[in-house]
C-alpha cells in the first residue's frame, strides 16, 4: 500500500528545520557569533518589513501617482 510521507519525514529528507550551530575560535569571536545569532530574527524581520513596505505600499502609490499624471 502506498502511503504519503509525514511532514517530519519530508523535513528530515531535505534538511529543513533546526540549524546546528557551534561557536568556534577565541572568546571574543565566540561572543560575536553568539551576539549575531541572538539578533538574527530581528534583522530578518526588519529586512522583510522593509521590502513589504517598499513593494506592497510605496511602489503601488508611486505607479498610481505617475500613471494618473501621465493620463491627465
Amino acid at each position: 500500500m502506498l502511503t504519503l510521507p509525514t511532514m517530519s519525514q519530508v523535513i528530515a529528507w531535505f534538511g529543513w528545520g533546526h540549524i546546528s550551530y557551534c561557536a568556534r575560535g577565541p572568546w571574543f569571536m565566540r561572543a560575536v557569533q553568539h551576539a549575531l545569532i541572538g539578533v538574527a530574527p530581528t534583522v530578518v524581520g526588519f529586512t522583510l518589513g522593509y521590502f513589504q513596505g517598499v513593494w506592497v505600499f510605496i511602489l503601488p502609490l508611486f505607479l498610481l501617482f505617475f500613471g494618473l499624471g501621465y493620463l491627465g
